[in-house]
């Protein structure tokens, strides 16, 4: 599962938590279709970088107050891009984002997730693989994360494919 705006597939979900499936009477479930991304020297690790999920099961229930929740299991495969070496990361269990009043976005989530945090991000720059409870809240209108909470294990993937 990889997580942020969050995650492949969040970038994607954060958005549509303000579809029309958010409005309708019962949840929506839906597959979760994530495409690659890239990042450049710096953004998330020291060398360029690219995330991609070869495997998932991943599903997105969406509910008439506009909470999302993803659950599934997955196989993200991050790559050094300057190297070549890559690794696949299985990751699963559940990430619930629930709007707030202001506007942000709380994302919570729940047992083995990638996490990128960009360099303006609370903690950030940085790529984990988080086994645990994490709670972040996303600015909508910035796209940066300005809270960032890890009850668990982390693992530099960076680290991992340098």
């Amino acid at each position: 599962m990889k997580l942020r705006r969050g995650t492949l597939a969040f970038v994607l979900l954060a958005g549509a938590l303000f579809a029309p499936n958010a409005v309708a009477q019962k949840p929506v479930k839906e597959p979760v279709v994530s495409e690659p991304l890239e990042f450049g020297a710096g953004e998330v690790c020291a060398f360029p970088t690219r995330l991609e999920t070869v495997a998932s099961n991943m599903s997105s229930k969406t509910f008439p107050d506009g909470r999302m929740l993803v659950t599934g299991r997955s196989t993200e495969r991050v790559t050094n891009l300057a190297s070549g070496e890559s690794i696949d990361l299985r990751t699963g269990g559940s990430a619930l984002f629930t709007p707030l009043p202001n506007g942000s976005l709380r994302i919570v989530l729940r047992g083995r997730a990638l996490i990128y945090l960009l360099p303006q991000d609370v903690g950030g720059p940085a790529l984990l693989l988080a086994r645990g409870r994490v709670a972040e809240v996303l600015d909508t209108t910035t796209n940066i994360i300005t809270s960032f909470r890890l009850r668990g294990k982390r693992l530099d993937v960076c680290a991992q494919v340098s």
